[in-house]
């Protein structure tokens, strides 16, 4: 939300931070700062910036997690905001004079639209244009930029709806879903398995967590399944 949390969503933040055994995130395509910004002063809530690819554990006892690569914590951001990790290298970022080039002429022919850069991302936004023709045009640079982004390590995604969306360009392989996985598995190598996994989302860029937790769910499906005895089974 452009505003930050409501009241009552803060209420059910705390309420599920204030539970030890809860590991608890908010993962947002936001940028670290504006994360920060409204999320920052939660005692024991984890964040995820950027569709995960920064990140910052809810607990100092996650310091030794060795799937991240440590930055500093970014001006501008509340003192508490703790060490923040990336999930993976930050890589060439050469795409984005490209991809700039052609939003602008988009931006220039869709009354209402504009660019973002957050972070390692490139945001056409459409949702302050004609909700019918900022759609078309949307699709119209979606297919440009998948067909010019196709050297590049990047991927073209879509997110909001038909009235509110945007066209994302970001590092590939960068997901809310591989930011669960590593979660996931971090807390697994500590010996700390989950019993319970809640996803919750309303965006096109949430589908990959979805996705994730219906892979963990079939992998531990499968090892449940090779763990027991032949005659558990119902072998011979």
């Amino acid at each position: 939300h452009r505003d930050g949390p409501t009241s009552e969503l803060k209420s059910v933040i705390e309420a599920l931070c204030a539970d030890p055994k809860n590991y608890v995130f908010v993962v947002s395509g936001r940028e670290v700062p504006a994360l920060s910004q409204f999320f920052g002063n939660f005692t024991d809530l984890g964040l995820g910036a950027e569709h995960g690819f920064y990140y910052r554990w809810p607990r100092d006892e996650f310091i030794s997690d060795t799937g991240g690569v440590a930055i500093s914590s970014h001006s501008g951001s509340p003192s508490n905001v703790g060490k923040w990790k990336t999930i993976m290298e930050v890589g060439d970022q050469s795409w984005k004079d490209s991809a700039k080039l052609l939003m602008d002429i988009y931006t220039q022919r869709t009354h209402g639209t504009y660019i973002e850069q957050k972070g390692n991302a490139l945001i056409w936004q459409y949702r302050d244009a004609d909700p019918e023709f900022g759609f078309l045009q949307s699709k119209e640079l979606e297919e440009h930029l998948t067909e010019i982004m196709s050297p590049y390590a990047v991927q073209v995604i879509r997110g909001g709806g038909v009235s509110d969306g945007y066209i994302e360009i970001r590092p590939a392989g960068v997901s809310k879903g591989l930011f669960l996985e590593h979660i996931v598995n971090h807390l697994k190598s500590l010996k700390n398995d989950c019993d319970f996994i809640l996803a919750i989302g309303d965006d096109a860029t949430d589908e990959p967590m979805f996705e994730a937790v219906a892979r963990i769910q079939e992998k531990e499906k499968a090892t449940s399944r090779e763990s027991r005895s032949p005659t558990q089974r119902g072998g011979p």
